[in-house]
């Protein structure tokens, strides 16, 4: 989990960073680099949402034990939505590129998602309370969940 937290942090930097410089020729494939992004944060969030987190509360037997993540999957999706629709717009032609536009978007929504990337493996090392009998198989189904995930995320129409 932490591999991936901090590939969408770091990516998410990345076009941060990069937004204002991009020059019109460039457009089009920072475009794509950033619709990739939105798609696999979406993925990996719903993967958690209906494939992780109910495995965490069948196995630790404590129903809302991931209500905080779940809370912080809300508070940043609108920021992370706003972001995709204003890239596609570009890529569909409503919309014309501007890179501090989007690096406004991101600040909108960024200081959360940071905080939950965060907050979450906090969370998920918390779980040792439960004792490794109750947990022993969380780590299968977070395998799983990643591996669907990413077939989702890479043989996607992005």
């Amino acid at each position: 989990m932490v591999l991936i937290h901090n590939l969408l942090l770091r990516s998410l930097n990345s076009i941060y960073l990069q937004a204002p410089h991009i020059l019109p020729a460039d457009v089009p494939a920072f475009c794509r680099y950033t619709l990739a992004w939105y798609n696999l944060i979406h993925l990996h969030h719903m993967g958690e949402e209906t494939m992780f987190f109910p495995a965490v509360e069948r196995m630790s037997g404590e129903t809302g034990v991931m209500d905080a993540e779940k809370a912080q999957h809300a508070a940043f999706d609108l920021g992370v939505t706003k972001m995709k629709e204003f890239v596609e717009g570009v890529v569909a032609g409503t919309e014309k590129w501007d890179g501090k536009r989007l690096v406004g978007i991101i600040d909108d929504f960024g200081g959360v998602l940071k905080q939950h990337l965060s907050d979450e493996i906090q969370t998920l090392q918390g779980l040792r309370r439960f004792g490794g009998e109750k947990m022993a198989g969380i780590m299968k189904v977070a395998e799983e969940e990643a591996e669907a995930s990413m077939v989702s995320c890479f043989f996607s129409n992005v």
